[in-house]
This record gives structure tokens, sequence and C-alpha cells, in this order.
């Protein structure tokens, strides 16, 4: 019967994609890649271009971030619809064009590692997926986030399509978003010429598929997936996902891993990478990547 379903998945889904074509997958003799989440949150204001060169200078692999679109169709680096948790600011990030967030603080909360609040009185300003792209798109390899819903989310993605065109930036990046639909639809307009990783609907399929053993029926055009360690009481970081995964060509990592021993426990596993807060608490056996 396996043979059979084998057959049929060969036939539906076509060969398996080739891991030399995908520079997010490590290679077997590499420590996992170093993923800075939002520039390192908890060392520095995240999203922000001190976050990013922070981040750059602790000497990680990728940066990640968030994007989400101004009133005036601008793409920033910020993770929640509202500025509330992150700066001196109220109201929603789509309410403010570019020039009027710039009035505000996207410092003024951080509290840092000694709750010492060290920009409150240092101004931080909102930070343009377009100045991180021309500053660091040669340098490291990114991985953007699609925020916002519905009509929001897909007017972000055709606006991430068409900035990373014009920045030649489309091979540097992997963009995700937690809606498949918004992911579809950047596919679309960027012509399938970006690599993307799966929704939040496509990795429950991946996951419950591995974990009775039919992985190999796995269809889909996503190269990598980002997953949690834990989905509620579920542990999800399984040798059986990984496994599969690399099967696939499908590149894995994991968030937020921010404990040195969880690191040591998923290289262990293969995974690719690790997305982490806390890069100052890598393994101290893990040897420096590249994501060149």
């Amino acid at each position: 019967m396996k043979c059979i379903l084998l057959f049929l998945a060969v036939l539906l889904c076509g060969p398996m994609p080739a891991a030399a074509g995908n520079p997010f997958l490590r290679a077997e003799e590499q420590a996992p890649f170093v993923v800075a989440h939002g520039g390192c949150k908890h060392l520095f204001p995240e999203n922000t271009m001190v976050a990013f060169d922070g981040a750059v200078a602790l000497g990680v692999d990728m940066l990640e971030m968030d994007v989400r679109l101004t009133a005036d169709g601008v793409l920033v680096t910020h993770h929640d619809d509202t500025l509330r948790r992150t700066s001196d600011g109220e109201g929603p990030i789509i309410g403010y064009t570019l020039e009027e967030l710039g009035r505000f603080n996207f410092g003024a909360k951080f509290a840092g590692l000694e709750k010492s609040y060290p920009y409150r009185d240092r101004k931080v300003r909102i930070t343009t997926l377009e100045e991180v792209l021309l500053k660091y798109g040669a340098m490291k390899r990114m991985f953007i986030e699609i925020k916002g819903e519905g009509e929001e989310g897909m007017r972000c993605a055709g606006k991430l399509a068409e900035l990373l065109r014009r920045t030649a930036t489309e091979d540097r990046v992997l963009v995700s978003a937690f809606d498949d639909r918004i992911v579809r639809h950047f596919r679309k307009v960027s012509q399938g010429r970006v690599q993307t990783a799966m929704g939040r609907r496509h990795i429950r399929r991946f996951v419950v598929l591995s974990k009775m053993g039919l992985g190999f029926l796995w269809c889909g055009k996503h190269r990598s997936m980002q997953i949690p360690l834990r989905s509620g009481k579920t542990r999800l970081d399984r040798p059986s996902i990984v496994r599969t995964a690399r099967r696939k060509g499908i590149s894995v990592y994991y968030w937020t891993v921010n404990k040195t021993e969880d690191m040591r426990r998923l290289a262990a596993l293969g995974v690719d990478g690790v997305i982490t807060d806390r890069p100052d608490r890598l393994p101290g056996e893990w040897v420096r990547t590249s994501a060149d």
C-alpha cells in the first residue's frame, strides 16, 4: 500500500526539488544558521536599524524582520499593527505616513537586559525595508514576514515584490506570512522568483503527514518552513518533521530559540537554523557559518 501511495505521490508532485538550489539549507558539516529575530529583540529595539546593526555586529548569519505598510504605501519593519508596544506613540501603523511616523521614538519601550530603558532619551526612528535591503541586502540573507491581513496583507505582498525587484534582492530573501493566501498571492506577483516559506495551514498539514509516516505524500512549492518549538502542549521539534523536510529539500528553522540547550538539541536533529533573540547564547562549539 505504501508503495502505491509513493508512486501516486511521484505522479502528482513530480520530482523532489534539488537541495543544491536552496541556499537556506545548511551543509551537513555546518552548524545551523543563526537568524536574528527582529534583529535580536531582547538585545536591541526590535525591527529597527539599531537592532539590525547590532545583530550584524554580533555575527549572525541572517536577519529576520516583519513588514507593514504606512498610510502612504511605504514598507516599514514593524511587528505589531499599532505603535503602542514599542514606541511612545499610539494608533495603527497604517494610519500614519512615513513622515508622521518620524515623530515617534521606537526605542522608548525597550527595557534591555538590565531593565534600564537605554533608548528612552535616545530617539530610535522607524526603519523602512528599503533601507535595510540597501544596507545589508548584499551582505546578509533575510527572512521577511508579511504582516497585516486581508486587503492590507495583499497590498503589502505586492509592494514587497516590487521593492525586491527594484533593489535586486529577490535571490537574497525568504518571504513568509501566517496566512497561506497572502503567501500564494506573493508568489504570483513575484512570478515565483523569490523563495517562500509555508503558511500556517501548510505547516499543519506537513506536520500531520510527517507524524503519520506519510511525509512522502507532501506536495508544495515552498522551499522552507519556520516552525515553533511547541504548539500548545505538543512539541514540534521532532525528528520525523526534520527528516521529511530534508528528503523534500525543504529548509527547517525553529523559533524562538533562546536557550543554549535547545540550540544544541536542534543542531543534533539536523535543523537548518534557529531564529533567536539571543545570539549571545550560542553554543561555544558552534563554528560560525556564512549564509552566502
